[in-house]
């Protein structure tokens, strides 16, 4: 299982994952080569943690995520701010 993502989400995944039995190579702040050589490496499942990566690989430009109230907002790299609907991909 590949995991991408950094902080206590991600380490938190990890631990969950390989307490689970999974075998977990963990991607901390990849750029897009390091995520091709992973997914070739006969990965059977991909796993992003966070919100912002979840967004950028459903198509969004996200450079940060946050929560509030019950809705989860993307900051994009311009500084605009908008709720994160993943049916909603931007082209």
């Amino acid at each position: 299982m590949l995991l991408i993502g950094e902080g206590r989400l991600a380490g938190a995944t990890e631990r969950g994952l390989q307490d689970a039995g999974a075998t977990v190579r963990r991607l901390h702040e990849p750029n897009d080569r390091e995520v091709r050589d992973a997914v070739d490496d006969d990965v059977d499942r991909v796993v992003i943690a966070g919100a912002a990566l979840a967004a950028a690989a459903l198509g969004h430009d996200a450079r940060e995520a946050f929560p509030y109230r019950d809705t989860m907002f993307l900051v994009d790299p311009s500084g605009d701010i908008a709720p994160f609907v993943p049916t909603d991909r931007r082209d």
